[in-house]
C-alpha cells in the first residue's frame, strides 16, 4: 500500500512498508518522514500525516510515529528503539512504553 504526500510541491508516492518513522520538526508545521532510503520533509501535523497510515504504525510520543514492522529491537530499560536500518530513537513516552513493547512482541 502507498501513501500520497506532498513533497517539494509535488504529490509523492511513499510505500508505507518502507517508512521507518515520522517525526514532527520542533517549532514548525513540518513533519519528517524517514524511509529506508530517503527522508522527506512534508507540510502538516502528525495528526494529518497519521491519516494516511495503517495499523503497523504506532504513535509512541506526541511528535513521533514508528513503523512497528521496521523495529529490530526495543529496550524498555534504556527506552531505546533500534530499527532494522540501524537508526536509533529514544523519545518514547512513559505511558506508551508497555503498549509499544506488546506490539513489537506481537510482530516478532
Amino acid at each position: 500500500r502507498y501513501g500520497y504526500v506532498v513533497y517539494d510541491y509535488d504529490k509523492t508516492n511513499i510505500e508505507l512498508r518502507k517508512i521507518v518513522y515520522i517525526e514532527k520538526e520542533p517549532d514548525s508545521k513540518v513533519c519528517k518522514i524517514h524511509t529506508t532510503s530517503n527522508t522527506y520533509l512534508i507540510p502538516g501535523s502528525i495528526k494529518s500525516v497519521s491519516k494516511i497510515l495503517d495499523d503497523r504504525f504506532y504513535k509512541c510520543h506526541r511528535s513521533i510515529i514508528v513503523n512497528i514492522e521496521q523495529i529490530e529491537f526495543y529496550s524498555m530499560k534504556d527506552n531505546k528503539i533500534i530499527f532494522k536500518n540501524k537508526q536509533e530513537l529514544q523519545d518514547i513516552s512513559r505511558d506508551k512504553k508497555k503498549e509499544l513493547m506488546r506490539r513489537v512482541r506481537d510482530i516478532g
